[in-house]
């Protein structure tokens, strides 16, 4: 399971990264997200969706990430990327870097693919985040 996690993760993350790119609205809400996070001050940033197949076949993933605030001494986030919907408690510091991070991919996102092994480590990380149905 911890594997399938990891590629769902990997492929989410790469996919709503270089998706971000197609529009600045996507790009700018991942911003607002990742600043927002920094102080763990709550929002909702809805980054759309995207339609994948064709004709009678097309699925539509949405996209969204939420900061819930402080709970517990601990931000609560939440990424909800189509099927992954990942609820996450962060200490302030692991926040922080999580947040710098996520800049710093989406930012090298721009000159093609880009990936944080630091937010696919803490991703995966049951003391810090939890995948729910």
């Amino acid at each position: 399971m911890g594997n399938l996690r990891f590629i769902s993760v990997a492929i989410l993350l790469f996919f709503a990264t270089n998706i971000a790119f197609a529009n600045d609205y996507m790009y700018n809400q991942q911003m607002k997200y990742y600043n927002s996070m920094k102080t763990c001050t709550m929002g909702t940033f809805p980054l759309g969706g995207v339609s994948l197949g064709s004709g009678d076949k097309t699925a539509e993933i949405g996209m969204n990430y939420y900061i819930y605030g402080m709970q517990n001494s601990k931000c609560h986030i939440r990424e909800h990327l189509g099927n992954s919907n990942k609820h996450c408690y962060l200490p302030r510091e692991v926040a922080k870097k999580y947040a710098e991070e996520g800049i710093k991919t989406l930012n090298a996102a721009r000159n093609g693919a880009a990936y944080s092994q630091y937010i696919n480590q803490i991703s995966n990380d049951e003391n810090y985040c939890k995948y729910e149905d």
